[in-house]
């Protein structure tokens, strides 16, 4: 990794760098909002064991494909996976290649008349290119919501993985979790190992042994992590962690290099998500593995041909990368060396010899671009932009800044300006854009919703209010029980700290946002109607009661899902209803626009439903807009064009 190197990388990319953008030329003018609403162009890129093959999740006219690039013969070969919502891709062996789809159906004798199903295909490019759903044709299945759990990949030729699910015990739905080997070619699966209805999931190795099982008994709440004693038969087991917990504090994600401890991440030791090794021997938490300074650990990252996990994701104001790997640092530091126009630069797979990287690159540069880095060449080859459709120059700078709450509280904000704007422009029209989760945050990227708005004119504010997740327990926690009380202050108190400033006009100020984040929208027109001169709310919460007992009955109440919601909402009555902007419809005074999604499975349809009838008895205007067949995420572009053409109008109405 010579400077000589470097430059040569950094001089290929130039022609990349003009491809992007023509930075003269005519003056810019706002791309259609219809863009924004399109699927990315190639959502995900991963290169096969012997780096001959590239593969692309794409999407064509709304329609989940896989493309693939076979870079000895210089063939594409493109498979077409219909109306299945791609989630995820990756390779099984040197021709497999699994893909992660979901669909919003009915499953019988489940509480919600609908779930998000989730399954995984396995396509051989070297053989029948018929795509073979993994356990698909398997008996004794139990009827779930998920057969999408694959634990590893085993790298043979006929692309085997072992996949846990629920087998079938007389027809329930939670039966015992087995764990399967299947079959890549034909989709089949047989038995190698047996937990029981409280096993979550399995870490195994590419080996093709299991590691350890974790179990959640929610009924007692014991929380356990086990090894296996006899490993050809699987059937003793020995507990090295337990814990009595509703909720759990720590999640395994695989086996270290040396495979004589597991990696967990887990704030028991720390205030912040960090990463450990558990001794397989006696359970005990060593020393931190990582720990950012201030943040939390976000996702791991796993060596797909070992098992072992080789690195941590993590977000300050953009989303970084560390690996505990001296020669998988080094290369992502070239990298990000090369890539200087881009402020995020990610290592997204690799061949089983690291010498080929699939880069993804995103930044003021461009909204994405995925790269092939081949380190014994020294080059970097542009593979393809995330969304070719957005230019250089239509993208909306986003700039990172802290304000404090009324309590003092610092709370991290992003501001998205319109293309061109003066950064000290003054007397903007605002969009007050509050993320969902709640336990979700904001970072410095190319937010769809914030870049749509932000390109048509108006300033977009992004706020990490207290209860975001990333910043550690503690904040985290100050959200608990404080849904539309100090978290919406921390809201509020953003908007008026631009108002202060000069930066936002205070007659043309509206708060949009989905989710949790519908929440807030509705709660802000409800709690501060001097604020806000329109509210647009997508798939919100507008009763906390109904969602509550909705949670109840949809997991039952012994489930770790209903206690998280009940832990972070509150479990007052009496609050929670004085909280629901649902019962304070008649002190809203700003125009609301309802949009939902009618196979939401995260909050019901009835949310807006009821919030409607409400604002109309208040003699309040309101509009809800049906989205037919579209889930809690807007995950077709259909009905996210639909949504975003109805926000255009609806802001273009209000602020001008």
């Amino acid at each position: 990794m010579g400077r000589a190197t470097l430059g040569l990388w950094s001089i290929l990319l130039w022609s990349v760098l003009g491809a992007l953008a023509a930075l003269g030329g005519p003056a810019w003018s706002a791309p259609p909002i219809e863009v924004y609403g399109r699927d990315p162009s190639v959502s995900d890129v991963k290169i096969s064991a012997d780096g001959n093959k590239i593969a692309m999740a794409r999407s064509t006219d709304g329609k989940a494909g896989l493309l693939i690039l076979d870079r000895v013969t210089g063939k594409a070969v493109s498979y077409n996976l219909g109306d299945l919502k791609m989630r995820d891709i990756a390779w099984s062996s040197a021709d497999h290649v699994l893909v992660y789809v979901s669909k919003t159906t009915n499953i019988m004798e489940f509480r919600s008349s609908k779930v998000e199903f989730c399954g995984v295909f396995s396509i051989n490019t070297a053989g029948d290119p018929k795509p073979k759903q993994l356990l698909g044709m398997t008996n004794k299945l139990a009827l779930q919501s998920s057969l999408c759990d694959v634990e590893t990949a085993l790298w043979n030729d006929t692309g085997d993985v072992l996949m846990s699910a629920r087998k079938d015990t007389g027809g329930k739905i939670t039966g015992e979790e087995v764990l399967y080997r299947v079959n890549g070619n034909t989709g089949r699966g047989s038995v190698i190992a047996e937990g029981g209805d409280q096993t979550r999931y399995w870490v195994a190795s590419p080996k093709g042994y299991v590691v350890a099982r974790v179990d959640h008994l929610q009924k007692t709440n014991r929380y356990r992590v086990m090894v296996p004693t006899d490993e050809a038969r699987l059937r003793d087991w020995k507990t090295v962690f337990s814990e009595e917990t509703e909720v759990p504090t720590l999640s395994v994600y695989g086996a270290n290099a040396a495979e004589d401890a597991l990696i967990i991440g887990t704030r028991l030791k720390s205030d912040r998500f960090a990463l450990f090794e558990m001794s397989l021997a006696d359970g005990k938490i060593g020393k931190p593995l990582y720990e950012p300074d201030g943040v939390d650990i976000s996702s791991v990252i796993g060596d797909p041909y070992t098992g072992a996990v080789v690195g941590a994701n993590y977000t300050f104001d953009r989303s970084e990368q560390i690996f505990f790997q001296n020669d998988l640092q080094a290369v992502l530091g070239a990298a990000k060396a090369a890539l200087k126009d881009w402020e995020s630069v990610r290592l997204v797979s690799w061949d089983r010899a690291r010498e080929k990287f699939v880069v993804f690159a995103a930044g003021t540069a461009s909204a994405g671009d995925y790269l092939l880095l081949d380190k014994t060449k020294g080059k970097l080859e542009h593979l393809s932009a995330w969304r070719e459709d957005i230019t250089r120059a239509d993208i909306a700078p986003v700039r990172a800044f802290m304000y404090k709450a009324r309590d003092g509280l610092p709370i991290p904000a992003y501001l998205t300006l319109p293309p061109g704007t003066p950064a000290d422009a003054k007397n903007l029209p605002l969009v007050v854009h509050p993320h969902g989760g709640p336990a979700a945050r904001d970072s410095v990227r190319f937010d769809y919703w914030a870049q749509a708005m932000a390109t048509r004119g108006y300033a977009v504010l992004q706020m990490n209010f207290r209860g975001s997740d990333g910043y550690g327990t503690v904040f985290e926690a100050l959200g608990d029980g404080e849904w539309g009380a100090k978290m919406q202050d921390d809201i509020t108190d953003g908007v008026r700290e631009l108002i202060k400033a000069g930066i936002a006009d205070p007659a043309k100020v509206c708060i949009v946002g989905g989710s949790y984040g519908g929440y807030a929208a509705l709660a802000g027109a409800a709690f501060t109607p001097e604020l806000y001169k329109c509210a647009v709310a997508v798939a919100p919460v507008s009763d906390l009661p109904r969602f509550i007992g909705w949670q109840r009955n949809r997991y039952g109440a012994d489930s770790s899902t209903y206690e998280y919601w009940k832990s972070t909402i509150g479990e007052d009555p009496d609050q929670n209803a004085r909280r629901s902007p649902v019962n304070s419809a008649d002190k809203v005074t700003a125009d609301v626009l309802l949009i939902h999604g009618k196979d939401d499975t995260i909050v019901a349809f009835d949310q807006s439903e009821v919030m409607r009838d409400a604002l109309k008895a208040a003699g309040k205007p309101v509009q809800l807009i049906k989205l037919d067949g579209e889930d809690h995420w807007l995950s077709t572009p259909t009905t996210r064009t639909e949504m975003l053409k109805a926000l255009e109008a609806f802001l273009a109405k209000h602020l001008g």
